[in-house]
């Protein structure tokens, strides 16, 4: 079930942030994360993701502009979606991006994944690359509200935008290949390169999850030749 996330401007009665010194807190202003949640975080339309998620009563989503934000934040820092998960939990940092004042809330490794199946799955089923959409819509704000000349100066997403579809076929192809070592008899799986026969391990069939941005191409291209 599709769910807006208003979470991020209910103001904390009591949080860590009231606490800080005004030296602090300045610094805390003019960081990065405050910026990317200025100008990144609070600009993402969401209700352009409803259409992912069932109509039927169910759990609710986790906030779409959370994860889009995590995607961009994963290939900023250069995080495995491992890392990606402790900075959600525990990195100030992070928090802060994502309007966040406190410690306390979880995520969920699958989160990640399936929500880039959503996406890939949406862009094979209509054409419509969502996320291709949100990029467009910072690119034109940011020219507005920067006064930044369009013939100089781009906001290039297609780093980004590739490496998300390879994560995601990153766990396809490690699915596919799990799946023929499993019908494949014991003696034949331990006769193969050496290599292959750790994809008969259901512990790798989420191998997306400990990649960093720079590892994906290699990867895909071990699993190419592995399939």
């Amino acid at each position: 079930m599709f769910k807006e996330n208003n979470e991020y401007q209910q103001e904390k009665l009591f949080s860590p942030v009231k606490n800080l010194s005004t030296s602090i807190e300045e610094k805390l202003q003019n960081h990065w994360s405050t910026h990317f949640h200025q100008h990144i975080f609070t600009q993402i339309d969401e209700t352009k993701f409803e259409r992912l998620y069932h109509d039927g009563y169910s759990r609710p989503n986790k906030p779409v502009n959370e994860l889009v934000s995590l995607e961009i934040i994963k290939h900023l820092l250069g995080l495995s979606d491992e890392e990606l998960e402790y900075a959600y939990i525990f990195d100030f940092r992070v928090r802060n991006a994502l309007g966040k004042e406190t410690l306390g809330d979880n995520i969920c490794q699958k989160t990640f994944t399936n929500f880039r199946r959503r996406l890939m799955e949406h862009e094979e089923e209509t054409g419509q690359d969502l996320l291709h959409e949100v990029f467009e819509d910072h690119r034109n704000y940011f020219q507005e509200e920067f006064e930044i000349d369009a013939s100089t100066q781009r906001m290039d997403s297609t780093f980004i935008e590739a490496n998300i579809k390879q994560l995601s076929r990153v766990d396809l192809f490690a699915k596919v290949l799990h799946n023929f070592l499993c019908d494949l008899p014991e003696e034949i799986v331990q006769e193969l390169p050496a290599g292959i026969d750790e994809f008969a391990d259901t512990d790798n069939l989420e191998l997306s999850y400990q990649l960093e941005p720079g590892e994906i191409p290699a990867t895909m291209e071990t699993l190419a030749e592995h399939r």
